[in-house]
């Protein structure tokens, strides 16, 4: 993480936090009086570069080793495949392998939306049992997600 700030001779700070996610740069420039409270963006950018680095993407595999199931997690791996297993559903058959490790909350959403995107969900016609997106269809572009 990279945190610049300077004033101008108006009293305004500039700061930018600028942290890289891969596959994608995340850079956030953020304008605001020294004097007023910290924004929304502020709030935003900071939340995001506080989360721990130890999310895990994993995914579901049926008998024919297609992915029917994409999802992340911090905890450990095995417990939460147990926790798939045990839930009578249709992942309770799927064989759980972990694809990507040591990612950011923020980039293990991003990389989960993206296989998301690449398998498609069931409900349009894909062959996931994931319910839903990990991240709203309007804020794609915002992270660099592309359908």
């Amino acid at each position: 993480m990279v945190l610049l700030s300077f004033s101008n001779d108006r009293g305004y700070v500039k700061t930018q936090i600028m942290r890289t996610f891969s596959p994608l740069f995340f850079y956030i420039v953020i304008n605001y009086d020294i004097y007023s409270l910290f924004t929304d963006d502020i709030r935003y950018a900071l939340t995001l570069l506080s989360k721990s680095e130890n999310y895990k993407l994993y995914e579901g595999l049926d008998t024919k080793v297609n992915v029917r199931y994409v999802g992340i997690t911090k905890r450990e791996p095995e417990i939460r495949f147990k926790e798939h297993l045990r839930s009578g559903t249709n992942r309770s058959s799927l064989k759980y392998v972990v694809k990507k490790e040591n990612l950011s909350h923020i980039n293990a959403r991003i990389e989960e939306q993206m296989a998301i995107n690449k398998y498609g969900l069931g409900k349009n016609g894909g062959v996931l049992f994931n319910l839903r997106n990990e991240i709203h269809p309007k804020y794609w572009i915002k992270f660099g997600i592309i359908k």
